[in-house]
C-alpha cells in the first residue's frame, strides 16, 4: 500500500490572486446576506434616534438591496411633546405647543403611533401614522379647530416618518456596501486571521 501527502498552500487574502479574491468576497457577500447581524448596529442606532425624535420603541423592519420593493420602515408610539419639539427645530408652530399645553391640563386626549399595514414589503408605504383624538367639554367651534391642527399634525409627522424612512434604508445600504467591499473584507480576515486555499476558498 503506498499513501500520497497532498500539499496545498496556505493564502492571506492578500496573497491572493484577483479572480480569486473575488471568489471570496463573492462567498463573503452570500453570508452576509444569508446572516442577521451585520446590520445589529445600525439598526440600534437608528432606534435610539428615533426615541430622540419622539419614536418610541420603534421596530424597524428592511428588505435590500436589488428588489424594486425594498426599502426600510418602522412602527413606533409616538410622544406627542417629544415629536412636536423635533417638528418645531425646523418649523415653528403655536398651535403644535397649544396641543402639548392642552394634553397637560387633560382638555384633550391624543394618542399616536406607527402601525404596519402592509407584510409583504418592508419599504416607506408599508407603514402610516394613526392618531386617535377627544376633547372634554368643548364647544364645536373648539373641536373644529382642533381638529384641522390634528390632521396638519398627522401630515408633518407622516412626512418626517417618509423622510427618516429612507434615511435609515440609505444608512443600512451603504453600511452594508462598506461590509462587502474589499477593503472592509480585508481588516476582517487580517482581525480573524482567516487563511484560504488558491482558489479563495476560506479554510
Amino acid at each position: 500500500m503506498r499513501q500520497e501527502t497532498i500539499v496545498r498552500n496556505i493564502y492571506k487574502f492578500e496573497e491572493l490572486s484577483e479572480t480569486s479574491k473575488e471568489k471570496a468576497l463573492q462567498d463573503w457577500e452570500i453570508f452576509l446576506s444569508e446572516g442577521d447581524n451585520w446590520h445589529e448596529y445600525e439598526i440600534e442606532y437608528w432606534v435610539e434616534k428615533l426615541q430622540e425624535i419622539g419614536f418610541l420603541n420603534a421596530e424597524i423592519q428592511f428588505s435590500g438591496f436589488w428588489s424594486q420593493g425594498d426599502g426600510a420602515s418602522f412602527t413606533a408610539d409616538v410622544d406627542l411633546d417629544t415629536i412636536i419639539n423635533s417638528l418645531l427645530c425646523s418649523d415653528y408652530n403655536r398651535s403644535y405647543l397649544a396641543l402639548c399645553t392642552m394634553q397637560d391640563k387633560g382638555i384633550i386626549d391624543i394618542d399616536i403611533d406607527v402601525t404596519r399595514h402592509s407584510h409583504h414589503y418592508s419599504h416607506e408605504k408599508t407603514c402610516g401614522i394613526n392618531i386617535d383624538w377627544n376633547c372634554r367639554d368643548k364647544p364645536i367651534e373648539f373641536e373644529n379647530w382642533l381638529a384641522g391642527v390634528i390632521e396638519d399634525l398627522e401630515k408633518d409627522i407622516e412626512s418626517l416618518r417618509y423622510d427618516l424612512c429612507r434615511k435609515i434604508y440609505k444608512s443600512l445600504k451603504s453600511e452594508y456596501n462598506y461590509q462587502v467591499s474589499e477593503e472592509s473584507y480585508k481588516e476582517t480576515c487580517d482581525a480573524n486571521d482567516y487563511e484560504f486555499y488558491s482558489d479563495g476558498s476560506m479554510i
